[in-house]
């Protein structure tokens, strides 16, 4: 059982409500590589998820396959819901000075966010941090392989910095044109 803090609204605040999820996290889906219907699912949600983030001014940081979590256990991934958890690095859009500049997993975090400058006071981050993670998990439901992989931690790291993704690899040959288009 994982849980995970939902955020709720009340009269001008925030509040975090427990809740228990049971089906794992999307990696062990991700290993054998969902069908098209699977990964529309997963990704409308996860996308309804950060517009909904983004709309309260927040900003995850740290999207990646284990911080998604499925509600439901033994229910089929097109009935099933998801959750974001692991809100640590997490912070709202309009804070005066971030507690974590550069943060996030190499791999999947925004070249915005893994290039940042840590001195800079000024630094501000956008949503559209969440959004270039969702489309590396998109990457990775459509072909199976993480675009920044490399021999080392270092290698990853170098290459999520570069952020430059081959979009020529025979994976997304079978992909279907809108699935691509969308990527």
């Amino acid at each position: 059982m994982i849980k995970f803090y939902e955020i709720h609204e009340s009269v001008n605040s925030l509040y975090l409500v427990m809740e228990v999820l049971h089906g794992g996290d999307i990696f062990g889906i991700l290993e054998r590589k969902p069908s098209p219907e699977e990964t529309r699912v997963i990704l409308r949600q996860l996308l309804q998820a950060i517009h909904y983030l983004a709309s309260k001014g927040i900003i995850h940081r740290d999207l990646k396959p284990d911080n998604i979590i499925l509600k439901y256990k033994d229910i089929p991934i097109t009935k099933n819901l998801i959750k974001i958890v692991d809100f640590g690095l997490g912070t709202f859009e309009n804070v005066d000075e971030y507690l974590f500049k550069r943060c996030g997993t190499p791999g999947f975090v925004a070249p915005e966010v893994i290039n940042a400058n840590k001195e800079d006071p000024f630094l501000r981050f956008t949503p559209k941090s969440d959004v270039f993670s969702v489309g590396i998990i998109f990457f990775l439901m459509l072909t199976g392989q993480i675009p920044y992989d490399g021999e080392s931690f270092s290698d990853i790291v170098a290459n999520n910095k570069k952020a430059t993704i081959n979009f020529d690899i025979p994976e997304l040959d079978l992909v279907e044109p809108s699935a691509l288009d969308l990527l």
